[in-house]
C-alpha cells in the first residue's frame, strides 16, 4: 500500500478557500482508493491534535513558536519530524503538498526519506500585488517549484502561465483539475435571487457585479444578490459604500464566511450562481454551480474556458456592468435554454468527480514512484 505523507495549511474544519477544500476531499478521497495517507496541517488550538483511521491519519500542529515561525511564515521542520518519529507514524514513500507553508518541511523531507514530491499549485503568487509579506510568500513559492519532482496545476491556462514565469518547469507540468461533488437533485430557488462566492478582492469583478444590479434592479424590483466571502475591512468598507452609491443597498446582502459544508447548504436557495471574474486559474465555484444543477451565469477568464461554454452556462463576454446584465437578463429571458444548460452542466461536472480526479493523481505517484 503506497504511503503518502500530506502537507497543508488548510484542511477541514479550518478552510479559508479553494485549496483547503480541494486538500480536504483529494486527501478523503485517495484514502477511499486505497492509499495510506497521514494529512500534516495546522491546529487551531495550542497543543497537538491527532485522528487516527484507517488508512487516513490526521495530525495537526498549533501555529507555536516551536512548530511554526510567524516571521518566516513556515513551519519547523526538525520538531515536526522528531515529534513524528516518536510518535511511529511510518515513513512517507511520497510527499504531496499544497501550502507553501510547508515549503522547507518538505524539503527536509524529501531528503530525510528519499520521497518524491509532488506540489499541487492552486495560484501562482508572482501573479499577484505583492507586498513585503506576499513576496516572501512568493520565494517560498518558487523554492517549492524548483526542488518538487512534479507540478500539478488545475488548468491548462495556469499551465501556460506557470511556463511563461518559470519556463524550467516545463516538463514536470501536470493539469489535473479540481473535483466536485455532483448532487443528483435539482433543487433552485427563484431566478431573481443571485448568488455570488469568492474571496472579497478586486481581481472578482464584484464591483462590477454591483453595478450590474444597480442597471438590473431599475426594471426589476424583486432582485436581491446575496455575497458569500470575506476580505480586507478597507475593501468591504469600500464595496458597501458603492453600493450606497449605487443605491442598491437594500438589495445586497453580505453574508460573510461560510465554511464549505454552509456554501453547499445554500446553493439550493438560489437561482443563479454569478462568476464575474477577469482572473481564475480555475474555477471552482462556477463547478459547483453545475455540479449542484444552478443556473450559471459567468466568464471565460483563466481556467473558466476549460469547462464554462455557452452549454451550460450563460457568458458574461466582457466584464463590464452592462455586459454583465445582458447575460443575467439572458438567462432570464431563455427559460427553455436556461434548463438545458443545466442538465448540461451537471453532466459536465460528472466529469470532476472526486473519485476520477483522485484516481489521476493515484497514477501520477504510481508513474513517479
Amino acid at each position: 500500500m503506497m504511503r503518502c505523507w500530506v502537507l497543508t495549511y488548510e484542511y477541514n474544519p479550518f478552510i479559508i478557500g479553494g485549496l483547503g477544500i480541494v486538500a480536504t476531499h483529494l486527501t478523503r478521497s485517495l484514502a477511499r482508493d486505497g492509499l495510506d495517507v497521514t494529512v500534516i496541517s495546522r491546529s487551531g488550538k495550542p497543543h497537538i491534535q491527532t485522528n487516527r483511521k484507517k488508512h487516513l491519519n490526521i495530525v495537526r500542529f498549533p501555529a507555536t513558536s516551536k512548530y511554526y515561525s510567524v516571521k518566516d511564515r513556515t513551519f519547523c521542520s526538525h520538531s515536526i519530524d522528531d515529534w513524528l518519529a516518536k510518535n511511529s507514524y511510518e515513513k512517507p514513500q511520497i510527499l504531496h503538498i499544497h501550502s507553501v507553508h510547508f515549503a522547507k518541511t518538505a524539503r527536509y523531507l524529501k531528503l530525510k526519506f528519499n520521497a518524491p514530491v509532488v506540489y499541487t499549485c492552486h495560484s501562482l503568487v508572482r501573479m499577484e500585488k505583492l507586498s513585503k509579506a506576499r513576496s516572501l510568500v512568493a520565494r517560498q513559492q518558487e523554492e517549492l517549484l524548483s526542488f518538487a519532482d512534479a507540478v500539478v496545476v488545475p488548468s491548462l491556462w495556469l499551465k501556460s502561465k506557470t511556463k511563461e514565469l518559470y519556463p524550467h518547469l516545463k516538463d514536470k507540468l501536470h493539469v489535473i483539475e479540481n473535483g466536485v461533488h455532483v448532487k443528483r437533485e435539482r433543487c433552485s430557488g427563484p431566478r431573481h435571487h443571485l448568488l455570488n462566492v469568492g474571496r472579497l478582492v478586486r481581481s472578482k469583478g464584484i464591483e462590477k457585479l454591483l453595478g450590474a444590479v444597480a442597471i438590473l434592479s431599475k426594471k426589476h424590483p424583486k432582485l436581491k444578490l446575496d455575497v458569500v466571502g470575506t476580505g480586507s475591512s478597507a475593501y468591504r468598507k469600500h464595496l458597501r459604500l458603492l453600493a450606497r452609491t449605487y443605491q442598491i443597498t437594500e438589495r445586497i446582502r453580505w453574508l460573510g464566511f461560510k465554511t464549505p459544508k454552509q456554501v453547499q447548504q445554500l446553493y439550493s436557495s438560489y437561482g443563479v450562481v454569478v462568476v464575474p471574474s477577469p482572473n481564475e486559474s480555475f474555477g471552482l465555484v462556477a463547478l459547483e454551480a453545475l455540479a449542484n444543477n444552478i443556473p450559471l451565469v459567468s466568464t471565460r477568464s483563466g481556467g473558466l474556458a476549460e469547462f464554462v461554454n455557452s452549454s451550460v452556462a450563460e457568458i458574461i463576454h466582457r466584464v463590464s456592468p452592462e455586459e454583465i446584465a445582458q447575460a443575467i437578463e439572458n438567462m432570464w429571458k431563455q427559460e427553455e435554454l436556461t434548463n438545458r444548460r443545466v442538465a448540461e452542466g451537471r453532466k459536465m461536472a460528472l466529469q470532476y468527480s472526486w473519485p476520477n480526479i483522485a484516481a489521476r493523481y493515484h497514477s501520477l505517484f504510481t508513474s513517479i514512484l
